[in-house]
């Protein structure tokens, strides 16, 4: 009965036999939730400090810049130094800054340009983490369960979306303050590195095991010589390639028309219906349930033909959920259709993420992927703060219901300029 289960749930399959991958997901998972405690406890405290919305953004944003600006060494870092002791001191270190963090909240000695502060540095140590984490995968998991195991990958994530907040809430409401919730997520980072520890050693890191860590750090300004030279033979590598540069230009311009204005004007489309935050919260969990669905059903195939036009059509329904969110409709319906809407764009980003990280893994040389996955996320990123500041303006200007009708047109016209580049309708 077991065995027929694995066979018919790759995700189950891949968790039962690629225990090197259940370990680095578990921690991944718990690391998710503990980063939504996070978000919800850094978001209260601001306020507390504060009371200003625009002091949350700026907050946001300082954690942003340092990811952007050492987001491409972290990609070198990824290909050239041994990826499980990347985690590993990541994870340290962003526990590190959270553990301080809350013992400054736990002495009421917490201040904003300590928060500000924090925020740099969690954001620097953060941008070494995705790069490792992602180019890891192929090398603890089979090729044939790629796909399942960013299923699964992207289940967490989602997952965490729905946990995590609410924990959040309950550890501030619960104590009175914030300072609870930055320990619990310091301890999160804690159990992180705990499994990470579990992961096999690289040959790379095999030669070096017996090294002591002060002569690690001291071999890493000898590592990273030519570092440059690297980041241009990472981007000649992208630039050579249509489906990716292309990808990743279009990413860059929709996580602007897509992206920003579900973080910046749906909690005023909420505001406009006339509802609390709990239809906040309802829209956040249907578009995270869509992306866990698509997940699960992704998780199932092993393998999918066309995947190249399977993730941009997946992408366009997206596009048209965000365009949904601004129908000029009934009051009494535009809750209804707003969940629906949340519903359908969360999947269609699930999925789209789900079979690009699938297709990287196979295509992009192991050698090289700490770097291409550096030159993906910083595409993500680099539009996303002038995005945050001129959509906000816009909103308040014009209503959310107008930016989420433009948005959607635009992320729409984005996804039909990508299905013109033949190399990404090839991909199989």
């Amino acid at each position: 009965m077991i065995v027929a289960i694995k066979k018919r749930v790759p995700m189950i399959n891949v968790l039962a036999t690629q225990r090197n991958f259940t370990s680095l997901w578990t921690g991944q998972l718990i690391s998710f939730i503990g980063d939504n405690v996070y978000k919800i406890a850094l978001a209260w405290q601001v306020l507390i400090l504060t009371g200003s919305a625009l002091a949350i953004g700026i907050v946001y944003i300082a954690n942003l810049i340092p990811t952007i600006v050492f987001v491409l060494i972290g990609g070198v870092t990824a290909d050239r130094l041994p990826r499980r002791s990347i985690l590993l001191l990541s994870d340290a270190g962003r526990g590190l800054v959270v553990l301080l963090t809350a013992v400054l909240a736990f002495a009421h000695l917490l201040q904003l340009w300590h928060l500000l502060l924090l925020s740099l540095f969690f954001g620097a140590v953060d941008s070494f983490y995705t790069p490792a984490s992602q180019a890891i995968v192929p090398q603890l998991v089979e090729v044939d369960l790629l796909q399942p195991a960013n299923a699964l990958s992207r289940l967490s994530f989602m997952a965490s979306r729905v946990l995590g907040p609410p924990l959040g809430a309950l550890a501030v409401v619960a104590t009175g303050g914030p300072a609870s919730a930055f320990a619990l997520d310091a301890l999160s980072f804690l159990f992180c590195c705990l499994l990470v520890l579990r992961l096999p050693m690289t040959p790379q890191e095999d030669i070096h095991r017996n090294r002591s860590v002060l002569a690690f750090l001291r071999g890493i300004p000898a590592s990273v010589q030519g570092l440059f030279a690297s980041m241009r033979e990472g981007l000649a590598y992208v630039t050579g390639k249509p489906w990716l540069w292309a990808t990743i230009a279009i990413a860059a311009c929709i996580n602007v028309t897509y992206m920003v204005p579900l973080a910046v004007a749906l909690p005023k489309l909420v505001y406009h219906y006339g509802a609390g935050a709990w239809l906040l919260g309802l829209l956040t969990a249907s578009d995270a349930a869509g992306a866990i669905i698509a997940s699960l059903a992704l998780g199932q195939m092993s393998r999918l033909r066309q995947r190249g036009l399977v993730a941009y059509a997946a992408l366009f329904v997206s596009c048209l959920g965000l365009a949904a969110l601004g129908l000029p409709l009934s009051r009494t319906i535009e809750p209804t259709v707003a969940l629906v809407a949340c519903f359908f764009a969360g999947g269609g980003v699930g999925a789209f993420e789900v079979l690009w990280l699938t297709l990287m893994q196979e295509r992009v040389p192991g050698e090289l992927f700490g770097r291409v996955t550096s030159i993906d996320m910083l595409g993500s990123l680099v539009l996303i703060p002038l995005g945050l500041i001129g959509t906000g303006g816009l909103v308040d200007r014009f209503g959310p219901a107008p930016i989420f009708l433009v948005g959607g047109l635009l992320s729409l016209i984005l996804v039909i300029a990508g299905l013109c580049v033949r190399d990404i309708r090839d991909l199989a």
